[in-house]
């Protein structure tokens, strides 16, 4: 046996405790085994870590899921709601857009406006009221939604309709005058046929010269010998008209606020008011009718 062979045989036995005591003293003294001795004490030293096999294994298949894109998928009641928003956002966009194609015209405290519509008609506009149309279906149909007082002068054509809160007027070619308070609307037709209607089912054909009142539904009506508004000018004219319906109109002009006692709202009045001048326009109408009064913070006080 070669002298390299037995010296490994030696070293095996010795690291397996198999040596014979000849072995161990033929070893010892033969061979250097301090190094030896110094690496297996550091390998004894080594220390594994130990490996969670369940952990590494959720690792990995949270890996491998990450990986794989996923489709999700909507319920039909989820896209339902969806479309539904959608169809109201875009029904909201529609609606402000079309709104935005109509011709607005307002009246502030005080302020008349004659306004021309797209065939030559006009509107007269009294004090805080208004109109509103469509430009662009002027042609076809010659509609109006209005609010307040208005005289309107119409050319032949199409049909023209006023609309209110409370009723329908449709003409052809006439001139005529709507007015519509919280209390009552009235109609006047100064030249033509004017056709008024109510949402309650009532109606009524005027014709020059005539007028009607709804007052809670009710139409009456009667003759009046105006030709045209009378608020058109400088002035409001008046003839025999009821104190409390004075005033109404007055609070159109003017910045002022009054509370007419019951006992002189039965009162009539007739003669012209200032639109421009206050005092002269409350003289005007209490003095004639001996009705003392003073003005104090906005207010008219009635003694």
């Amino acid at each position: 046996m070669s002298k390299e062979l037995e010296k490994n045989e030696l070293i095996a036995k010795w690291l397996s405790g198999d040596l014979t005591i000849e072995e161990k003293a033929k070893i010892t003294r033969d061979y250097r085994l301090d190094d030896l001795e110094t690496v297996l004490d550091d390998i004894s030293s080594w220390k594994v870590k130990n490996f969670d096999t369940e952990a590494k294994l959720l690792e990995l298949k949270q890996r491998k899921s990450a990986s794989i894109p996923t489709t999700r998928i909507i319920p039909f009641q989820a896209m339902y709601r969806i479309a539904a928003v959608l169809f109201l956002g875009l029904s909201i966009f529609l609606f402000k857009y079309l709104d935005q194609q109509k011709t607005k015209v307002n009246t502030a405290l005080g302020e008349t406006i004659k306004h021309e519509f797209p065939d030559g008609s006009i509107a007269h506009l009294a004090p805080k009221s208004s109109i509103v149309y469509k430009v662009d279906a002027w042609t076809e149909e010659r509609n109006v939604e209005m609010s307040g007082q208005v005289y309107f002068e119409v050319l032949k054509g199409k049909a023209f309709t006023v609309k209110s809160k409370t009723i329908n007027v449709k003409v052809l070619g006439t001139r005529f005058e709507v007015s519509e308070s919280d209390e009552e609307v009235k109609t006047i037709c100064y030249e033509g046929t004017v056709s008024v209607s109510s949402s309650s089912g009532n109606d009524v054909i005027l014709t020059k010269g005539s007028q009607v009142i709804i007052l809670d539904n009710e139409f009456n009506t009667s003759k009046t010998d105006a030709i045209s508004p009378t608020w058109l000018g400088d002035r409001l004219k008046f003839e025999e008209a009821l104190l409390s319906e004075v005033l109404v109109e007055i609070l159109k002009y003017y910045n002022i606020e009054m509370e007419i006692p019951k006992k002189y709202q039965s009162l009539r009045f007739s003669g012209v008011v200032a639109k421009t001048d206050l005092d002269k326009a409350l003289m005007s109408i209490f003095v004639p009718l001996e009705i003392n009064y003073r003005v104090e913070n906005g207010w008219v006080v009635f003694d």
